[in-house]
C-alpha cells in the first residue's frame, strides 16, 4: 500500500519536473500532455490517473513547490516567527537568506521557469507565506503593528529580494551565494540606516 502511493506521488514529482523543464523552453499554452509525458518517461493513461489537464498539474506543482520551500525554510532555520531579528537587520538577516539561496539554487530550473513564465504562475503566494509567517511577527516584535504598513513594508523587501534572485537566476546561480546575501543586505542597509538616524 505504502510502496504504491509512493510510486504515486514519484510518478508526479516526475511530471511536475517535467513540466517546469518544458517552460524554461516555451510558452505554457503551448505545452502539450504528450510533450510532458515524452519529458517525464510516462504515458497519457499515467497523466490523467493524477490530472485532468496541463492546468491541474501546474496547480499541483506550484502548491507542491511552496510546501517544500516553507519546509526547507523550518527545517534550516527553526522557528520562522524569529529568523529575521536575529542579526541587527529588521528584515533581512544571513540565517535566513542562506537557506532560502540554497533551496532557489537546489531548483533553479523550477525558478527559473517561475521568473520566465510569472503571468501564469501564482509566485504571490511565496510572499503571502513569508508576510504571514515571517514578516507580520517580526514587525510585531518591533513595535510595527499596523497591518497597512506592515503589507508595504513586506512588499517593498519581496520586490526589491526578488528583482536580485531573479538576475541571480538567471545567469544559472553562479554567483556564491554569500556574494548575493551581501549584495541583498548592501541594498537594504541604507534605508534601514536612515531609519535609525530618524528614531
Amino acid at each position: 500500500m505504502n510502496d504504491g502511493k509512493t510510486k504515486y506521488k514519484n510518478t508526479a514529482k516526475y511530471m511536475q519536473e517535467a513540466l517546469f523543464q518544458l517552460l524554461t523552453k516555451k510558452e505554457f499554452a503551448s505545452i502539450s500532455v504528450k510533450e510532458i509525458c515524452e519529458q517525464a518517461n510516462v504515458n497519457r493513461s499515467t497523466f490523467y490517473d493524477h490530472y485532468q489537464n496541463t492546468y491541474e498539474l501546474l496547480q499541483e506543482a506550484v502548491n507542491q513547490s511552496i510546501y517544500e520551500f516553507t519546509q526547507a525554510l523550518k527545517v534550516q532555520t527553526g522557528n520562522t516567527k524569529n529568523i529575521l531579528q536575529k542579526e541587527g537587520n529588521f528584515l533581512i538577516s544571513t540565517k535566513y537568506l542562506v537557506p532560502y539561496l540554497q533551496f532557489i539554487k537546489d531548483n533553479k530550473v523550477m525558478f527559473r521557469a517561475y521568473i520566465s513564465n510569472s503571468y501564469i504562475f501564482p509566485v504571490s503566494e511565496y510572499g503571502k507565506y513569508l508576510i504571514k509567517n515571517v514578516f507580520t511577527p517580526v514587525c510585531m516584535d518591533n513595535g510595527i503593528v499596523d497591518p497597512t504598513i506592515i503589507n508595504y513594508m513586506s512588499k517593498y523587501y519581496l520586490t526589491g529580494v526578488h528583482a536580485i534572485v531573479a538576475e541571480w537566476v538567471k545567469n544559472d546561480c553562479k554567483d556564491d551565494i554569500l556574494l548575493i546575501v551581501e549584495v541583498i543586505i548592501l541594498c537594504v542597509g541604507p534605508r534601514q540606516k536612515r531609519q535609525k538616524d530618524h528614531t
